[in-house]
């Protein structure tokens, strides 16, 4: 067969659900023709489809994996990187690891909207708080404050950009996510002055005691 008729066999299977069966197909046509652009769009978008349905399974590290394939076929599109980033934000194990995987995956997202500035860049750079924020808590946890100041004033930055967004009056979706970013703005900047406050009069005490 030649390499359209494996993207007809592929897309065909696509239709079904089959994202097994396209991701074959589609990798065969590639392999008669690599430059075939449609083949390799269809690709990326049958890695990601199947990621997603792994994700709504419960199986975060096999939608990861499957994403991120379809992001090194299709870097240009920021839909993929919304959703790792999405994705690594859900994961209840909160390993410097996951972390990072919000963090990275956000900054390209907000890097593939910088121009013109949006919502999507905006919507970016509040996800983004999410990670820097959880990755200042575990400094916080290894008593490493320096750190946490570091990371929450990271998380603080970007939620100070995505206020900078004017919600569209009629999308309720666009209100709430606005109105939410300056909840936690509010919360973190709150959270940071009490910790430092707290952090300051211990460092006292600890040079009072050590000067006796």
């Amino acid at each position: 067969m030649n390499a359209q008729e494996y993207l007809n066999r592929g897309n065909d299977l696509f239709n079904q659900n089959n994202y097994d069966g396209a991701i074959a197909e589609f990798t065969e046509a590639l392999k008669i023709d690599p430059n075939f652009t449609v083949a390799k769009n269809n690709l990326s978008i049958a890695y990601y489809s199947r990621g997603l349905a792994c994700y709504q399974n419960g199986d975060s590290e096999k939608a990861i994996e499957d994403i991120e394939k379809a992001a090194e076929l299709n870097p240009e599109d920021d839909t993929y990187y919304g959703a790792l980033g999405f994705i690594y934000d859900q994961i209840k194990d909160h390993t410097k690891e996951n972390i990072e995987g919000i963090i990275v995956n956000f900054t390209k997202f907000i890097n593939l909207n910088s121009s013109p500035k949006g919502y999507k860049y905006y919507s970016g750079h509040s996800s983004r708080a999410s990670g820097y924020y959880k990755e200042s808590k575990i400094y916080l946890q290894a008593g490493d404050f320096e750190k946490y100041i570091e990371f929450t004033k990271c998380a603080i930055s970007d939620l100070e950009i995505a206020i900078e967004y004017e919600p569209n009056p009629a999308n309720d979706n666009e209100i709430k996510q606005f109105e939410l970013a300056n909840k936690r703005l509010e919360s973190m900047k709150s959270e940071l002055e009490s910790r430092k406050k707290v952090y300051e009069y211990s460092k006292t005490v600890k040079d009072t005691f050590n000067n006796l």
